[in-house]
């Protein structure tokens, strides 16, 4: 099906690009995931994203190994899903991955999402001076994002405002 709407000497063809992108058969999208094109695997996982569909983690999950702007459009996808699997997911990355742009994208999926169990992952990588100033400043951003929903318990509110403030006052 991709080689119909994606020509890989000239780019998309009857509009491809936006063809995936505004597709929602989510068993279109998953085939579509494992082209031979970079662009068409990110545009699919983007539309995945879309679906709200807590069915695709699985499939997106696999394109983590993927080129980083592959990985880094399914991290953004598994975010947009939200769920127990996409917390758990991109709390393992957020813990195990030392890609910094992989981390990165975990680390804004997990502010978006606004699950209280991201916390702790966020916090420690708020203070790793090994990491970028970058990845640092959005964990920051990421658990603010967390705090200003309003949903978190006693427990994390304090937590969340003992760490932020002594990030930025450091």
């Amino acid at each position: 099906m991709a080689s119909r709407i994606w020509d890989p000497d000239s780019g998309p063809s009857d509009n491809g690009g936006e063809f995936i992108a505004t597709c929602s058969d989510t068993a279109v999208l998953i085939g579509l995931l494992s082209d031979a094109s970079p662009r068409i695997r990110m545009i699919a996982a983007e539309a995945l994203g879309r679906t709200h569909d807590p069915g695709v983690i699985e499939p997106l999950l696999a394109l983590l190994t993927d080129d980083s702007r592959v990985a880094a459009a399914a991290l953004d996808a598994i975010g947009m899903i939200g769920g127990d699997r996409a917390i758990s997911a991109l709390i393992g990355v957020v813990n195990e991955s030392r890609d910094l742009t992989i981390s990165e994208h975990a680390i804004v999926a997990l502010g978006k999402i606004g699950d209280e169990r991201a916390l702790d992952p966020l916090i420690v990588r708020l203070h790793d001076r090994s990491d970028s100033f970058y990845a640092r400043k959005l964990a920051a951003r990421a658990l603010y994002s967390i705090y200003s929903r309003g949903s978190l318990s006693e427990r994390g509110v304090e937590k969340v405002m003992n760490h932020w403030h002594a990030w930025y006052l450091f």
